[in-house]
């Protein structure tokens, strides 16, 4: 944690990322109801991530908050895909190669709020 919060003040950054433990994708759900939400997909037919931020979600007056998630080594199954879907989160993707998920934690939310940021 401590790294996370040294980089937010290094970044100018005005916000700290929320880094929970893993838990069961219900659980997760659960937790972010109501908070638009993302995750990665690596299939072609995904839209890029700078067009999934351009929608309605990032309408003004929001608090600016969004749930993102990132499937583990070998990505997420068809049965997580469909659940997240269900719960109204949309898959995007980071990109034409597939990151470590180390990596692609670190980018999306990068990515994510540079893209979140700019209008």
């Amino acid at each position: 944690m401590g790294h996370c919060i040294a980089a937010a003040k290094q970044a100018g950054a005005d916000f700290l990322p929320t880094l929970g433990q893993p838990l069961p994708l219900e659980e997760f759900l659960a937790e972010a109801r109501g908070t638009p939400g993302f995750y990665g997909e690596t299939a072609e037919r995904a839209a890029p991530m700078a067009q999934v931020l351009d929608i309605p979600s990032r309408q003004k007056g929001g608090s600016g908050a969004m749930a993102l998630v990132i499937g583990p080594e070998g990505g997420l199954t068809k049965e997580e895909t469909g659940t997240l879907q269900t719960a109204g989160f949309v898959g995007m993707r980071l990109g034409q190669t597939t990151l470590r998920i180390e990596t692609a934690a670190v980018a999306l939310i990068a990515a994510a709020v540079a893209l979140y940021d700019r209008g």
